[in-house]
């Protein structure tokens, strides 16, 4: 069995149109030709400015409702855990609060990658920088 990803928010809305998969082909114009046509549907007729994500991938990835001010815990530790743009809205304690929380969801030697506008300076935390906003436990 393959790797399970798992993406949360705290918005039911997002949540519902990343479960969808359906996102204008501007969102993914980024990425390269040959991974949207692994990955992606084109639309056709009344949806051709839009993708759409495979079933193949869809079966890989599930969706939660997090709120990471309640306690979360999941079935199986992490290899990554991805918390981008989210902990600047937060003051220092609730940050070191957080980390040490994704830590906890974390394999031994799991990674946690943060925004680039985000810093763990300040922040006590087991973690070891490896370079901008990436950390390994």
């Amino acid at each position: 069995m393959g790797y399970l990803h798992i993406g949360t928010d705290l918005s039911t809305k997002a949540l519902k149109v990343a479960e969808a998969g359906v996102f204008h082909k501007e969102r993914v114009q980024s990425l390269p030709a040959d991974r949207i046509k692994k990955h992606f549907l084109k639309g056709d007729r009344n949806w051709q400015d839009y993708v759409k994500v495979k079933d193949q991938v869809k079966k890989i990835v599930q969706f939660r409702r997090v709120n990471l001010m309640e306690s979360f815990h999941f079935k199986e530790p992490f290899s990554v855990f991805f918390c981008r743009n989210v902990m600047i809205y937060f003051d220092k304690k609730t940050q070191a609060d957080l980390v040490n929380r994704f830590c906890d969801c974390l394999e031994e030697t799991g990674v946690l990658m943060i925004g680039h506008s985000e810093s763990l300076t300040g922040i006590s935390h087991p973690l070891h920088y490896i370079r901008p906003a990436i950390y390994r436990k």
